[in-house]
């Protein structure tokens, strides 16, 4: 045997490593620098528009001292962070705090900055837009606690759905991209320049609540990766108790919603939040949560007193009383997980189920993913997309912090909420005129589905972040991570085949999943574009955000993700790594990454 070979290691490494950074910086700095632009309600009296929470405000919905709006924005526009201990707040023990607000300051090293991408113009208070908004999470308040699966047999739903199409803006269609390949600079100077339109189209029972990208509006409501599992680990499985057969406890399939984290499993069961339990409907809890009182103790999770739990699933059988799991059965459970979900949770546990069932990877990197000697582990497998689809959502959340701050500063549905009761009170006040158009329209078509209390119920009793609306950090980091897994797998793969989706069953209170029968073939793309839109619309479901907020927000996420990707392609050389990624946009079309 000769073992007289060398490994020759190249000189010019280094130069080489350093020549791909600069030619990553210099791809970065090439791109199309966005124009920032709010919707100029910043000059309003009273700032009725604009995000105030945390200040001091007077029983009228407005702050007591206008300087201190004038003082907190001089104070984010600074980036210091330091300068906003200096801003005068409530005296109020253990208040809470505005979060990151100089986040979006942060340089980065890897995509686009955070302020060279920009979103458009949040909706204007006395514009049909925010009117069909606001309708909206009205009725997602209304029908918080109605299961999913019933949407289309609940009357009260069917009521709703007539009073949304009262609003002239669900008349606008909604406006995609003409379904084309489309360069990296097309996609940034989109953005650049103008955007698309934000339009809802007719609201029916089939869309009710639904996002409005591809497979938004096909299968059940709630997307397959936040039900499903994984089939459990191994064939020998079955174990025997004093040498007696014993039930397969161990031993499941994708239905009872086990999702296989190495050795240890994940459940896709959420706890479930006190039903009809609603927060901020009355002056005294309104006025203390916009002055930043922490109430988030408040929150109440149901108990069932015939306990959900058997062995093979969570919690003692014996317990006379248990705290309550189920699967997503109601707009309130996609609240709740939306309430206590980890960054990037709900895209890591997607990643996980396509990885077990095998999922293909996008055609483009097929050969350098398995060969006949060899396959992707580190470079190209699951390594390389469980750190992928994690390492995008830190960088979309700084994106999304300039845009909440420094740009938009966008006041939240539970302030207008308590606005709007102002205006019930026949309060004669110039700083809520803007508004005035607005809530004339919502009272005209039954919105105010409490004539004597106008205030938005909210599932939190906090209501929402203490930062502004828009654009929404859930929905960016959505857009983002989604994009990624879109561009590593192949997106058009069939994921579920026709008849083989599961919805959470009403007719065991979400304890199980149910098939749907009737549902069509779902492809990869389809179920992750649903859900980044559960993820996101799930927060609008809550009261915390509205629709543009996530729609313009997950278009943001998605060029943090382009622009990653484009960037990490300089690391592959042509010759030993000829890849490329075909991504699909939320919009329509597709992008082609890689060295091809």
């Amino acid at each position: 045997m000769n073992n007289n070979f060398q490994v020759k290691v190249n000189g010019d490494r280094t130069t080489e490593a350093e020549n791909r950074r600069k030619l990553a910086a210099e791809r970065a700095a090439s791109r199309p620098q966005a124009i920032q632009e709010s919707n100029k309600e910043e000059a309003l009296e009273g700032l009725p528009g604009n995000f105030r929470k945390g200040l001091e405000h007077c029983e009228d919905g407005f702050l007591v001292d206008d300087r201190d709006y004038q003082a907190y924005r001089c104070a984010i526009l600074t980036g210091i962070p330091g300068n906003l201990d200096a801003v005068r707040t409530p005296q109020i023990e253990g208040r809470r705090k505005w979060e990151s607000p100089s986040t979006g300051f942060v340089f980065d090293l890897e995509g686009p900055d955070a302020q060279a991408i920009a979103m458009p113009p949040a909706p204007k208070l006395d514009s049909d837009e925010l009117a069909a908004e606001m309708a909206e999470v009205y009725a997602m308040a209304a029908l918080r606690d109605t299961p999913f699966a019933n949407f289309s047999s609940d009357t009260n739903v069917s009521d709703w759905t007539s009073r949304l199409n009262e609003f002239s803006w669900f008349s606008h269609p909604y406006q995609p991209r003409p379904c084309r390949e489309y360069e990296v600079d097309e996609i940034f100077g989109i953005k650049a320049g103008s955007y698309l339109g934000r339009g809802r189209g007719e609201v029916t029972i089939g869309n009710l609540f639904r996002g409005v990208t591809k497979g938004d509006d096909r299968g059940p409501f709630i997307s397959q990766f936040l039900l499903v599992g994984n089939e459990s680990l191994g064939s020998n499985a079955n174990h025997k108790v004093n040498g007696e057969g014993c039930e397969n406890i161990f031993d499941w399939g994708v239905e009872a919603g086990k999702i296989t984290y190495g050795a240890n499993i994940i459940d896709q069961r959420v706890r479930v939040a006190t039903p009809g339990v609603d927060f901020m409907t009355d002056l005294e809890s309104w006025l203390d949560v916009q002055n930043g009182v922490d109430v988030r103790a408040d929150f109440q999770f149901a108990y069932n007193p015939e306990n959900y739990q058997t062995e093979t699933e969570q919690g003692d059988p014996n317990e006379p009383c248990g705290p309550a799991y189920r699967f997503i059965l109601t707009p309130r459970d996609l609240a709740t997980y939306v309430h206590f979900d980890q960054l990037y949770q709900a895209y890591l546990n997607a990643c996980l189920i396509m990885l077990a069932r095998g999922v293909k990877f996008d055609p483009g990197f097929a050969e350098l993913s398995n060969g006949i000697n060899r396959q992707g582990f580190a470079q190209f497998g699951g390594p390389h997309i469980l750190s992928l689809v994690t390492e995008v959502a830190t960088r979309a959340l700084k994106a999304v912090r300039y845009q909440k701050f420094n740009i938009h500063n966008r006041t939240r549905p539970e302030t207008l909420g308590g606005l709007f009761e102002q205006l019930r009170l026949s309060t004669r006040d110039s700083r809520l005129e803007p508004l005035r158009k607005t809530w004339e329209a919502l009272s005209s078509n039954g919105v105010f589905y409490k004539p004597d209390n106008h205030y938005l119920p909210m599932a939190f009793p906090e209501g929402s972040p203490m930062h502004p609306a828009y654009g929404a950090g859930h929905a960016t980091v959505a857009g983002a991570c989604v994009t990624i897994l879109k561009a590593f797998f192949d997106h058009t793969v069939e994921l579920i085949p026709a008849g083989g989706a599961y919805e959470a069953d009403p007719g065991t209170d979400g304890r199980t999943l149910k098939k749907v029968n009737d549902s069509p073939a779902l492809t990869v793309e389809e179920e992750l574009n649903k859900l980044a839109s559960n993820i996101s619309i799930g927060r609008n479901m809550a009261g915390v955000h509205y629709f543009s907020d996530y729609l313009e927000s997950i278009r943001l996420g998605e060029l943090i993700a382009i622009g990653i990707l484009e960037e990490q392609a300089l690391m592959y050389d042509r010759l030993q790594f000829p890849f490329f990624m075909t991504v699909p946009l939320f919009d329509g079309g597709t992008v082609v990454i890689g060295t091809k």
